[in-house]
């Protein structure tokens, strides 16, 4: 037997995955151990050759599949033509492409196919006047001809303009949008304008599209968001199909939303008589809320952020408070770690840490006379009160800020466990709960009457709560 001789072997274990109907189970000569064979996984399409996965795991096998070219070539490739999917231009929100690997050279074609690539991936325009660009692409086909930054950005926005005519096509038979607008300054005091319509397209799948992006002039005014975004609604042509609009809680986009209803009630394209045709952002409600609880413990968070650097600037000093840490018999898996000022989560995640080694800061404040920012018994009290206010809100952000998948669904229950905290610390004996409870509640009464109605239906479509679910959590009078 030779090393690459190869003889097929079936498992008695019963494979569930897919993946298998593309991967045979062979036994080939060992490379490290002579005259002895090992168990590997081999490709049906291309031969390629993979450890065999003992945990059961199908991870690489999948990756493989992904890429592998002769696989996609047995589902695609038709006699004289064949067409290559892109998964990545379809989740940046372009449409699929095929690409034809047969026939003659196309250079309108390649042009367009790296000017797409360049979208997809925002890559520089430089990039096709590169020299290693142009010898790869030469490489591949002697007869490529060589393009400048220039012409493949006016290729660019000849493919936006097309592929905004053919978005276009496609509103025009959809029934409802719903827009969420954002706002914010670059560091250039710049202010910028985002526009997003989310809609049902006829397979029933859920699209998304930014059908604006723009710079807004100053002052910004509730009354120039207003007519910037049913400028756009016109060019469109959809400023008769909008259902809400979500915003962040602001007094501008309040007079914004108020400007577009009178606007949609004069054409009579307001849905569901206008009850919802306001949303605000729950997650901008939930930084406003954890702003105030945040403020209170402003000391605590500086002297956990110092202490952080301190002992991570110093390997010594790090030894010694991981010394000090065993030695009190506590756990190390999760270690102290550093937050991102601009990410509220990551400063929970700070705390949190640091309130489990609060012992251990007491005991190094006592070997190192350099060390300054002990937290003190009242600060770690303070957060004591808070802590589970922020555990809610932390889990009710991490749900919402989800971009990926976030359901609906399950936003009910988070919104409700919120309410649920912040009214027992509104009625609670400790003075510092109770004013903080009752501040935090202002806010959340304005979020919470408008989209309780909203959140419920998702909850109710859902077939694991229905309406059971509504009937336990619609007891209590704020309901």
């Amino acid at each position: 037997m030779v090393e690459d001789d190869e003889l097929p072997k079936s498992s008695g274990k019963r494979k569930h995955s897919d993946v298998w109907d593309h991967f045979e189970e062979v036994e080939v000569l060992s490379k490290k151990k002579k005259g002895e064979t090992e168990r590997k996984v081999k490709c049906k399409a291309c031969s390629k050759l993979y450890m065999y996965p003992k945990t059961g795991t199908t991870t690489t096998m999948k990756r493989h599949l992904d890429g592998c070219f002769a696989h996609h070539g047995e589902k695609n490739i038709k006699k004289g033509q064949g067409t290559l999917n892109f998964d990545a231009a379809n989740a940046c929100g372009i449409d699929l492409l095929e690409v034809n690997f047969s026939g003659g050279y196309d250079h309108g074609k390649i042009r367009e196919l790296i000017a797409t690539m360049i979208i997809v991936h925002e890559y520089p325009f430089r990039m096709v006047e590169h020299f290693w660009f142009n010898v790869l692409m030469k490489t591949l086909n002697p007869s490529y001809q060589k393009t400048s930054r220039t012409t493949i950005k006016n290729e660019c926005l000849q493919i936006f303009k097309s592929r905004k005519e053919t978005l276009k096509k496609e509103l025009k038979h959809v029934g409802k949008i719903s827009l969420t607008c954002d706002l914010w300054i670059s560091n250039q005091t710049l202010c910028y304008m985002s526009l997003v319509a989310h809609y049902i397209d006829s397979e029933w799948n859920m699209q998304y599209r930014v059908i604006s992006f723009l710079e807004l002039e100053p002052p910004h005014t509730g009354i120039l968001i207003s007519q910037a975004i049913f400028e756009c609604l016109s060019d469109w042509k959809i400023e008769d199909k909008i259902a809400t609009i979500t915003l962040d809680n602001a007094c501008s986009n309040d007079v914004a939303a108020r400007q577009l209803m009178s606007k949609f009630k004069a054409r009579g394209s307001v849905f569901f008589h206008g009850k919802f045709f306001h949303v605000r952002c729950s997650t901008h409600i939930l930084n406003l809320l954890v702003s105030d609880g945040l403020k209170a413990i402003e000391p605590l968070i500086e002297n956990i952020r110092q202490t952080v650097k301190y002992l991570k600037k110093s390997p010594s000093r790090l030894y010694k408070f991981t010394e000090i840490v065993k030695s009190l018999n506590m756990s190390t898996k999760m270690g102290l770690c550093l937050d991102v000022p601009t990410r509220w989560g990551s400063t929970y995640k700070m705390l949190e840490r640091a309130f489990s080694f609060k012992n251990a800061f007491l005991h190094y404040a006592d070997l190192d006379a350099n060390y300054k920012w002990e937290p003190s018994s009242e600060e770690w009290r303070m957060y004591a009160k808070i802590r589970d206010i922020l555990a809610v809100l932390s889990m009710a952000t991490t749900v919402f800020s989800r971009s990926t998948y976030p359901t609906a669904n399950e936003f009910f229950l988070l919104i409700v466990n919120v309410k649920k905290v912040l009214d027992d610390a509104s009625v609670s004996t400790d003075k510092f709960l109770h004013d903080m409870g009752n501040a935090m509640l202002q806010k959340f009464e304005k979020y919470w009457k408008e989209c309780s109605t909203l959140l419920s239906i998702a909850s109710i479509l859902d077939p694991r709560s229905c309406m059971n679910f509504m009937r336990v959590t619609t007891q209590p009078t704020w309901l």
